[in-house]
């Protein structure tokens, strides 16, 4: 099973730029194990005293199968939301939930469906989103407050894959509390406001890349994303076995012009500590950025390239996170 965790982590302390990548491969998340080697106090970059908190991921279905898939946390007012795509799917294979996760303190959870499909047509995943300063008060028969989310969705159907659009009018004027439009045949398309079931294909805002943050940086929006690229023969690794599966991967981002505004051009992100593209497709995986109190930037990632020599058959096996620091 797949779960979605709670961490509390310390003061991240960072040495000279160009080694700000050596962050330790830690151990695999478990119940057990969720704390970083004694090792990695010691780097230029170090996350001593993460802590597992406690689960809080739904577990709708307590005999089965649980999986779940988070996407972004945001804030819009005093709680905290996070939507995460889900499916009991023994072999989670076939994502066709997504649910809506609130909180008050980041650490206790409830949770409640948000959108469903049918996953042969449509599977929706990990959706990166924020809220909009927008207030607006309507008045018809009673006045409503409403507020307004506003991100971006990975999915795929049988004939396309990549980045989808979505917003949300949040106000006690719908029957689940919100109304979702997702961005489908140039216009906004409105999701059933009872069930949350999507019948239309959404827009490929970016064909072919997934994205996993979207975020401000200084004074614009950034989204984050990665995609297979072809081999560009920049292996993480030499000697062993290696095989690329074919497909290379990098990060991208592009600047966002708000809840309606347009997409600016694909950016690319390059390196002279790391391969940008790597060779091997689990190399740039999960971009993650934030920008630190003092304005350091910093993006998370997932990367196998420790193990890409090792693999036979599961190019995942043995996957980590590593934290970079952004030049510009």
């Amino acid at each position: 099973m797949s779960f979605s965790y709670t961490f509390r982590v310390g003061t991240p302390r960072v040495g000279r730029q160009h080694l700000a990548n050596r962050i330790a491969r830690g151990t695999r998340f478990s119940f057990s194990r969720l704390r970083t080697p004694t090792a990695v106090c010691s780097g230029p970059f170090s996350l001593c005293g993460a802590q597992f908190v406690r689960r809080v991921s739904a577990c709708p279905n307590p005999s089965g199968f649980n999986h779940t898939g988070p996407g972004q946390v945001f804030k819009d007012a005093n709680r905290f939301q996070l939507i995460a795509d889900y499916t009991d799917d023994p072999f989670a294979e076939e994502f066709e939930e997504l649910v809506l996760g609130t909180s008050t303190d980041g650490v206790h959870w409830t949770w409640e469906d948000f959108l469903n499909t049918d996953h042969l047509f449509l599977e929706m995943h990990s959706p990166v989103m924020v809220a909009d300063p927008t207030k607006e008060i309507i008045c018809g028969l009673e006045c409503h407050g409403h507020s307004y989310w506003w991100g971006f969705f990975n999915f795929n159907t049988p004939t396309t894959a990549g980045t989808g659009r979505m917003k949300v009018d949040v106000s006690t004027a719908y029957p689940r509390g919100f109304r979702v439009h997702i961005l489908s045949g140039g216009v906004w398309q409105q999701v059933d406001d009872s069930t949350g079931f999507v019948n239309f294909a959404p827009d490929a805002v970016w064909p072919g890349v997934f994205s996993r943050s979207l975020m401000w940086n200084v004074d614009h929006w950034e989204l984050w994303g990665y995609k297979n690229v072809s081999p560009n023969g920049c292996a993480p690794c030499s000697g062993g076995f290696y095989d690329n599966f074919g497909a290379g991967s990098t990060f991208t981002y592009r600047q966002v012009a708000g809840i309606n505004g347009s997409l600016g051009a694909p950016q690319g992100v390059f390196s002279n500590i790391r391969c940008m593209p790597s060779d091997h497709p689990i190399g740039r995986l999960y971009p993650f950025r934030v920008n630190g109190p003092s304005g350091r930037r910093f993006l998370y990632s997932t990367t196998n390239d420790a193990n890409a020599c090792k693999q036979l058959f599961n190019p995942f096996q043995g996957t980590y996170v590593v934290v970079t620091e952004v030049s510009n």
